[in-house]
């Protein structure tokens, strides 16, 4: 697996700066906002995506330094990625809070997959991987997350996969619960 120099990523993170800008330009005026999402980490690809680190994320909407472009925070995702690299979750959420549009919301046990492991069915066996289940059934701390937040102005949304839609409804009175506490 190839990896971009630092003089191509350089050029490329300025191509993404100059069309996220121009995006943001053209949908402004229809009150659209850009929110840039974590990406969710796999063992042995660090550097695949600079979104997979949300302080690198953060760093990079401060250096495209537009009021029009925010954080989708996708709270499974950065559960993940500070198990996998070993940081204070609480901590490092909180430094999204500046950013914070989009607030996504589905439970994991913090237990990174590779990315070549696609079977939901053997992930959820050993409780590793992007799981999506609902809230409160793996091991993230929703209600500190949600106190360290304090997302007042935020979009929640919760995602799940299709094997838990029909715990939608429990969904989202334990979203209601956390936004109340």
């Amino acid at each position: 697996q190839k990896r971009l120099k630092q003089k191509e990523s350089e050029n490329l993170k300025k191509i993404e700066q100059d069309i996220l800008k121009s995006l943001s330009s053209t949908l402004k005026d229809a009150n659209v906002i850009l929110c840039m999402e974590n990406a969710r980490p796999f063992i042995g690809e660090k550097g695949y995506t600079y979104a997979e680190d949300i302080e690198e994320l953060v760093e990079r909407v401060k250096e495209i330094d537009d009021e029009n472009i925010r954080i989708a925070l996708d709270i499974g995702h950065a559960y993940l990625s500070t198990s996998l690299y070993n940081k204070d979750f609480l901590k490092t959420i909180s430094k999204v809070k500046p950013y914070l549009k989009h607030l996504h919301l589905h439970d994991n046990f913090g237990y990174p997959s590779y990315f070549q492991e696609k079977d939901q069915n053997l992930l959820i066996v050993n409780g590793r991987g992007d799981m999506h289940m609902p809230p409160g059934w793996g091991k993230i701390p929703f209600k500190k997350a949600i106190q360290v937040l304090n997302p007042a102005d935020c979009f929640f949304i919760i995602e799940l996969r299709p094997r838990y839609f029909e715990y939608i409804k429990e969904s989202k009175e334990t979203l209601k619960t956390l936004i109340k506490s």
